[in-house]
């Protein structure tokens, strides 16, 4: 990625957006604004990427441009990192819903629109949930056209017409699992062990090591709060897990970010009652017990991104903020960065703090380098407006990052 572009302050308001983290970088792409139900949506520019940066202790946007194959403006997509390269599939575009797969390479900021060896491809989609392991790419669900209208992958899973809506009656939701092999350059749909989840959209998963979990989700006209786990390395579903004690409504449209490799951060949604939520919850896998957490604000978003930061902080990005279905009033969409911190910032970090706040900038140099450089870039951001040129980090190779599609 460039390493000097313009800085800012606060980015276009969208929802449905790609975001993914890479080390203490959150990069957005895509998502609309509008109201998606009357297809009235307004898309992002899908030539450039917005990052927002947590290294300085004060966070801010830079944007690039990026040249290539360009997708279309797409709103429900998913996003993969894996080292330098994300990876764009599904969504739904001015066009309808598309199954293309893209590939930006964050240090060339270069798109291409890759072409697989594969007699069949996925049937086209959106909202539906991504996960990576072992150089693959997982796609579970979604929402997407009739099955039959095309000759796609259809091998396994299940396609439910449909009915719960005026709009969109040809549609299906489906539980399909698609896997793409980047080696291969093949999609394939493999048969899975175990009961699977009814097909659904909207829903969440996130991958802890070898095992992925899946909460909730639109099927029809009902938003569940179901758990699941499936096991990657035979691909065998837990069926439902029984979870002790209190546990969140059922919803659509949330976020679902792992903390570590035993918790799990949920937040907002849509509820089966038609309410924009703003309650969150924490999942701890190994005791199998949901534990709500009190927040510092009441925030409510739908179609929202979230990612951990590398010091422990949960960042909430965009979203609407209230009822996507009340048609008689205005549909508010959010470029807000939420910030919840989950544990104490490291001893590192408020060192630098007190140094920067008590030392005065000419002690520094007795620092390490690499504590100088970090005070003095700080010092140089503070002395910078929004819109001026900035020295930004560049997004370090070897990152892994799962994206949650709420």
């Amino acid at each position: 990625m460039n390493a000097t572009t313009f800085t800012f302050e606060t980015v276009p308001p969208r929802a449905g957006h790609v975001a993914v983290a890479a080390n203490d970088l959150m990069i957005v792409w895509g998502g609309c604004q509008g109201d998606y139900f009357s297809f009235r949506e307004k898309y992002l520019p899908a030539n450039t990427i917005t990052v927002y940066h947590t290294d300085l202790d004060v966070g801010y946007w830079t944007e690039h441009v990026t040249e290539g194959d360009i997708p279309p403006g797409t709103s429900g997509a998913s996003g993969l990192l894996i080292a330098s390269k994300m990876y764009i599939f599904g969504g739904h575009t001015k066009n309808g819903d598309t199954n293309e797969l893209y590939c930006l390479d964050l240090q060339q900021l270069t798109w291409k629109h890759i072409i697989p060896e594969s007699e069949l491809l996925p049937s086209p989609r959106d909202k539906f949930t991504a996960w990576s392991y072992n150089n693959k790419l997982y796609y579970f669900g979604g929402f997407g056209e009739n099955i039959n209208s095309g000759t796609y992958l259809y091998e396994n899973g299940q396609f439910v017409k449909n009915t719960g809506s005026r709009y969109l009656k040809d549609n299906q939701w489906n539980n399909q699992l698609l896997v793409y092999d980047l080696e291969s350059n093949r999609w394939s749909n493999p048969m899975l062990q175990g009961p699977v989840p009814v097909p659904r959209a909207a829903h969440t998963a996130v991958r802890l090591k070898n095992v992925v979990y899946l909460f909730g989700g639109r099927h029809g006209d009902i938003r569940m709060n179901d758990l699941h786990s499936l096991e990657l390395e035979t691909l065998t579903w837990s069926g439902e897990l029984y979870v002790e004690g209190a546990c969140p409504c059922g919803r659509s449209w949330h976020t679902f970010t792992a903390v570590s490799d035993e918790v799990i951060f949920l937040y907002g949604g849509y509820s089966d009652n038609f309410v924009s939520l703003s309650d969150a919850w924490q999942l701890n896998v190994t005791d199998r017990q949901w534990s709500q957490i009190t927040m510092p604000f009441c925030k409510p978003r739908e179609w929202h991104t979230a990612f951990c930061s590398t010091d422990g902080e949960i960042l909430i990005f965009g979203g609407f903020e209230n009822d996507t279905l009340k048609w008689n009033e205005p549909l508010k969409t959010s470029n807000e960065v939420l910030t919840l911190q989950l544990k104490p910032h490291c001893l590192k970090r408020l060192c630098l703090q007190t140094v920067y706040i008590h030392w005065p900038s000419d002690k520094w140099t007795i620092l390490p380098k690499p504590l100088n450089d970090w005070l003095l870039k700080k010092k140089r951001f503070e002395n910078t407006k929004f819109g001026d040129t900035f020295e930004s980090d560049t997004i370090k190779q070897g990152s892994i990052c799962v994206v949650h599609v709420c």
